[in-house]
């Protein structure tokens, strides 16, 4: 009997750790969406930020992640759904500093140390955040990393940094997901107990999910039940023409050495982007067939997008040998 209970034991334990792996993705990869939930008068409110593609601005490689905001009046899109683009933002990661273009200052800012340690400290900076318009409302803050915990989200372990603030009277950006990014904001914002109202119309802002297509989906709100989670984000990712997420479409052979073929009815041309896992474009061109040469690609595992004429996503992921 004892052998017996320490079988059990031993066993629970290896399938826990090998259920709960520790996240190795890279920041920003393929597909990365992050959508937070706005509490203001009125309809539902998100706020999407979705990677879009890689380019240049000021001379450095760039992410460019495209924002905008979504209102409905309810789960069912037959009552009303409405989208606006706000605009883009453009980030990058340096030595596992992340950094945030500011059109205020024409120049980057550090967002947040994915190498930080307890004790540190960092200053945050974001110019475009002001109190009211009140213009002696210091525009940046100094955040010191109280404690570094493990948070399980899905099958995956993250590095979670709990964060306080200097002053407790300018930033607020607490705490930090590694390689992912604040529950509280998109960029450190002013702090709700000393500007309690509105900077930009929204009055709190939290972290609802994120995906990206190494990733999968990791939902961080614990207020509603899977059914009515499922509803909504399948209401976020719906457009006016009715376009969802993307589907999966199947490649072979994989692995594959020298050509790949897709499981897909050809109406016209594919546009075609392949990525590596550090979320990089390596390859974009439009497809007029079912098949095509990775002769030229490295030995790795890859990413791939397509659209088609009709604005039908798909994507899936292969191993060049």
């Amino acid at each position: 009997m004892r052998y017996l209970l320490l079988f059990l034991t031993l066993f629970t334990f290896f399938n826990v750790t090998k259920a709960q792996q520790a996240d190795t993705a890279a920041w920003c990869p393929p597909a990365a969406t992050w959508v937070y939930s706005v509490s203001a008068w009125g309809p539902d409110s998100y706020l999407k930020y979705t990677y879009e593609k890689d380019t240049l601005l000021l001379n450095q490689a760039v992410k460019k992640i495209a924002l905008s905001f979504l209102q409905y009046y309810s789960v069912s899109p037959i009552l009303g759904r409405t989208e606006n683009h706000l605009g883009y933002e453009y980030e990058y990661m340096s030595n596992d500093s992340l950094y945030f273009y500011d059109p205020t200052s024409n120049s980057f800012i550090l967002k947040f140390d994915f190498n930080a340690a307890v004790g540190d400290s960092l200053i945050v900076r974001n110019p475009r955040s002001t109190c009211n318009g009140n213009s002696n409302f210091p525009d940046q803050d100094t955040l010191y990393i109280d404690s570094v915990s493990t948070e399980i989200l899905g099958q995956l372990a993250f590095e979670r940094y709990n964060l306080s603030s200097g002053s407790y009277t300018s930033f607020n950006f607490n705490p930090v997901i590694k390689n992912i990014g604040s529950f509280e904001s998109f960029h450190p914002e002013v702090s709700e107990m000393t500007c309690p109202l509105p900077i930009d119309g929204y009055v709190h802002k939290q972290l609802f999910f994120y995906q990206d297509s190494l990733r999968g989906r990791l939902v961080f709100s614990e207020n509603y039940n899977d059914t009515l989670v499922d509803n909504i984000i399948s209401n976020i990712f719906r457009t006016e023409s009715g376009v969802s997420a993307a589907k999966e479409v199947r490649v072979f052979p994989n692995p594959a050495q020298d050509e790949l073929w897709l499981d897909i009815a050809l109406n016209g041309a594919l546009n075609l982007s392949i990525y590596n896992l550090a979320g990089q474009e390596v390859r974009h061109f439009q497809l007029h067939q079912n098949h095509f040469s990775i002769r030229d690609l490295p030995k790795g595992m890859y990413i791939l997008h397509l659209r088609t004429d009709d604005q039908q996503f798909y994507q899936t992921k292969f191993v060049k040998q």
